[in-house]
């Protein structure tokens, strides 16, 4: 829908911020579920319908139009989540997005490698940057500095096997 809008509109200043995190989770992930996939099709449909998702994004979008990859993955929730909304609203989309976005390569189980790499197949060469939301305990007295760093590896790691 977004590329629709942005071809649509045909403006030099307008483009898209793509996610590894929201492309994976809205086509891929579940975080109501106990495998963390989604699960109203078949394990073979859904690795198909994500294959072919991805090589439309690689056939159609223009790199040009592209101005950021956002990177993250995220943790498989246990014991998955509620399907309804909570009393603020919330429903567990938001709240998966909100807090459990790990780094690729540290606990995380979406496919955003295959993102990545078809964004790169887009011949997109822009800004890369890394956007985790973790709300575990582990992340609370995190040294800022050694995070930039490991975040630096995991971006360099991820291009190196893309």
């Amino acid at each position: 829908m977004a590329w629709q809008i942005v071809k649509r509109a045909d403006r030099n200043n307008l483009g898209m911020c793509l996610n590894t995190f929201q492309i994976a989770a809205g086509e891929f992930g579940d975080p109501t579920t106990n495998t963390g996939l989604i699960e109203n099709i078949d394990r073979a449909e859904l690795e198909s319908s994500w294959r072919a998702s991805l090589r439309e994004l690689t056939q159609t979008v223009y790199p040009e139009k592209i101005f950021l990859l956002q990177i993250s993955d995220a943790y498989k929730v246990n014991p998955p989540m509620p399907k309804s909304k909570d009393a603020q609203g919330e429903g567990p989309m938001s709240k998966w997005s909100n807090a459990y976005r790990a780094l690729p390569f540290d606990g995380g189980y979406l496919p955003v490698q295959n993102v990545l790499r078809a964004v790169l197949d887009t011949r997109f060469r822009g800004w890369l940057s890394i956007e985790v939301y973790d709300s575990s305990e582990r992340l609370e007295h995190t040294d800022v500095d050694a995070f930039a760093k490991t975040a630096k590896r995991t971006l360099e790691n991820m291009l190196l096997f893309s």
